[in-house]
């Protein structure tokens, strides 16, 4: 599945670039068409912070990000990294009381605000106290007009940002001005990033936020539920191992990730998930991989292996280039693995490679090849079984997975 992802630079007024302004786009196209803005709010969310990785697509800068009433009210979550974001209040959101309670908690969990295609007037004032930034567009204010609205601001606590800056001598009449920041096509037209991503299943992705959220839900059931989704697994394992949380070492399991992140946090990202979740998913791929990753777990266990979630790493992850249509090697190169893990999968060498190998002869019906040492061919069978046996289970609404 493709996703694009727009970006364009925000400057100082040194012109360093002081942030970039992360916008949806459906295409390869310079524009959008949005029919859902929690969606393609989600959308950039996802693919900033998830997908691409936020340090590719900022490095070390601040993302702004356009948000509709539904984030700003905490009906939809938002990334943890608060240091890193900005929140820009689009100009269609009222200042009414659950706008304001909603931004007073934002800030108070240490985000900044920006307001955006911001006019300082009687209905969107009380704004003003919540915000760092205002955001004036040159299009809609010039002249003397301009300079009456930063007489305006200079009353309040907050930087100004010019933006759709298109000459040089807007951009020398706003420094002049004092105006901090500047955005627009004089100094860098919008680009457009690319990537690849694994499609997810809504339906799957409701249910799993249905168990997620039952009172009763433990963490090693997060696990469970997490590991039932491939995609939701990839983008997991790449969310908790991008610069956001800094960790020393990799993150290589399901289990680790959901023990170190814990419930909320795994909640908070699989309903990021959900809402930003395209149709179009493949799900025989996603069967087979459930498969191959319980089987060679099951393998792995009777082959008396310590850590059999290496092996089910192993099988989930040995669909994903046909499922993104890129070589292994393409499809792994962000995700981190074990070394032993990747080594399996783009060489099919060690113990997991080996136990991988197994689990694809049998599949394909090569009797002789689906050995492991010290595994007989009566228990590859039975854990062929178990391992379909548990598949199906996962996709009955009610179902559980053995043991």
């Amino acid at each position: 599945m493709d996703i694009f992802l727009g970006r364009q630079p925000i400057f100082g007024r040194k012109l360093e670039v002081f942030a970039y302004e992360l916008l949806y786009r459906d295409g390869e196209r310079d524009f959008a068409r949005v029919q859902d803005g929690d969606q393609a709010t989600s959308r950039v969310l996802l693919s900033a912070f998830a997908e691409i990785g936020l340090e590719r697509v900022v490095g070390d800068r601040l993302a702004f990000v356009n948000l509709t009433r539904g984030f700003l009210t905490g009906q939809h979550p938002l990334p943890l990294a608060c240091d890193r974001l900005v929140l820009e209040v689009l100009e269609t959101v009222k200042p009414d009381a659950e706008v304001l309670e909603g931004l007073r908690r934002l800030k108070g969990q240490g985000y900044r605000v920006a307001l955006d295609d911001f006019l300082v007037d009687d209905s969107n004032r009380a704004f003003l106290p919540l915000a760092d930034i205002v955001k004036i567009d040159l299009r809609a204010v010039t002249g003397t007009a301009l300079e009456r609205e930063l007489e305006r601001l200079a009353r309040h606590k907050v930087e100004v940002l010019a933006e759709k800056v298109e000459t040089q001598e807007e951009y020398e009449t706003c420094r002049a001005l004092g105006i901090q920041y500047f955005q627009g096509y004089f100094f860098a037209r919008l680009k457009l990033l690319h990537a690849q991503v694994l499609p997810t299943q809504r339906g799957a992705l409701m249910a799993m936020l249905a168990r997620l959220f039952h009172p009763e839900c433990t963490l090693e059931q997060v696990r469970e539920l997490v590991e039932r989704d491939v995609a939701v697994s990839y983008r997991l394992l790449q969310h908790i191992n991008s610069s956001l949380y800094g960790l020393r070492c990799r993150v290589q399991s399901i289990r680790d990730a959901v023990l170190f992140l814990g419930l909320y946090k795994v909640r908070s990202l699989v309903s990021l998930f959900l809402l930003a979740a395209m149709d179009g998913s493949r799900p025989a791929l996603i069967e087979t991989a459930m498969v191959r990753a319980r089987f060679c777990e099951l393998l792995g266990k009777a082959a008396g292996s310590q850590r059999t979630d290496a092996h089910f790493t192993t099988g989930m992850f040995s669909c994903l280039d046909a499922m993104l249509d890129v070589p292994m090697a393409l499809a792994i190169e962000r995700l981190p693995l074990a070394d032993t893990v990747r080594a399996a999968l783009l060489e099919g060498s060690g113990e997991l490679g080996q136990t991988l190998a197994t689990a694809l002869a049998y599949e394909r019906g090569e009797w002789a090849q689906a050995s492991l040492p010290g595994v007989s061919a009566s228990r590859v069978r039975e854990a062929f079984l178990e391992a379909v046996e548990w598949s199906r289970c996962l996709q009955q609404p009610q179902g559980r997975s053995a043991a």
